[in-house]
């Protein structure tokens, strides 16, 4: 490889190390917002045996406050392999720091996020607002 080529290739394999470098969240802006309410939907299977039928699985879902068994899990006393397709959407409001305005939105969470059983109305929790639209909000980890 001549010279001129061993330049080009350091030059571009540096600028790709660079864009390896950017930060995701350049174009996003933290800011805190306080949980109003969260919804928390748990389904539990069952395996049905009716004289006469064949045998079935059976998908319940319903609110996670019914279940003695998701708030055994949310406090401690129990282990979180019960609730594999339990989702929480936790609702927020928060102040846009392009705008200074007061927004409403939601984050997503699933029963294999600790957020799932640790939040709870009233908690402040850090996001990101989009820096080119502040309806759209995503959850600040490190916060």
């Amino acid at each position: 490889m001549g010279p001129v080529r061993k330049l080009m290739f350091v030059m571009l394999a540096g600028g790709i190390a660079a864009c390896g470098t950017i930060d995701p969240d350049a174009n996003w802006n933290p800011t805190e917002a306080t949980i109003f309410r969260i919804d928390r939907l748990c389904a539990s299977r069952y395996t049905s045996t009716e004289v006469d039928k064949p045998t079935e699985v059976v998908t319940n879902t319903h609110d996670c406050r019914m279940s003695t068994t998701f708030l055994k899990t949310a406090s401690g006393q129990a282990g979180r392999a019960n609730f594999v397709n339990a989702t929480a959407t936790v609702k927020v409001t928060y102040i846009a720091p392009q705008d200074n305005a007061e927004h409403i939105g939601h984050l997503k969470f699933t029963s294999a996020d600790d957020e799932f059983y640790l939040l709870k109305a009233g908690d402040k929790i850090g996001i990101f607002v989009a820096a080119d639209d502040p309806e759209t909000i995503r959850f600040n980890r490190s916060a």
